[in-house]
């Protein structure tokens, strides 16, 4: 039987999904509690787990390496409740970064096995899954991308210095002249970026 609380919280991760199949998908997951300093996700393996975080504080690593020394960046931190994994859930690639619990975290897991199980007898809660991990993604692209432009901008005092700015970082560029930005932007008047100091 699913807990009512746990379901609750799996519904506020996962508003796309109803009632009953947020009890499909916890029938299908795993319930766990780890204890603090536990490895959720390792960079570089390909399994495609997805987390369900309850509650519980976690850090997120990455490892690169420069020049045949290594960097550990800690590349952010979150408290539950969260959906971890779902990038790999999707892309089926090398996992991009260490999940850590740096308190108990409470979870539930849904292991590839599980999850293949799931895409056969449950393509309908599959689809909306991916759809739900896809949007999630957008946003991340969208929140970064977003604090990338005002990184850039930093500083900027007028238009010269803005578009200064980003040709150093994304190369040679021009205004454009405004009768073939309305013919590319028909009916999008674009995102309004403020540069300047504070």
């Amino acid at each position: 039987m699913v807990d009512e609380e746990h379901k609750k919280i799996v519904g506020n991760l996962l508003p796309e999904l109803e009632s009953k199949e947020i009890d499909h998908l916890l029938k299908y997951s795993e319930f766990r509690n780890k204890p603090p300093g536990n490895i959720l996700i390792n960079q570089g393996t390909k399994d495609q787990n997805l987390y369900l975080v309850l509650s519980g504080d976690l850090a997120i690593f990455q490892k690169i390496r420069l020049d045949y020394g290594q960097i550990v960046f800690r590349t952010g931190a979150f408290p539950g409740p969260a959906m971890v994994g779902e990038v790999n859930l999707l892309l089926q690639n090398e996992r991009t970064a260490t999940v850590l619990g740096v308190s108990e975290v409470n979870l539930y897991i849904l292991f590839e096995e599980r999850y293949k199980e799931m895409e056969e007898s449950d393509p309908q809660l599959t689809i909306k899954l991916m759809r739900a991990a896809a949007k999630r993604m957008n946003g991340y692209s969208e929140d970064f991308r977003k604090r990338m432009y005002r990184g850039i901008l930093d500083g900027a005092d007028n238009h010269a210095q803005a578009l200064q700015r980003f040709q150093k970082w994304f190369g040679a560029w021009k205004e454009c002249p405004d009768a073939l930005a309305d013919k590319l932007f028909p009916d999008y008047e674009g995102e309004n970026i403020s540069f300047g100091k504070g």
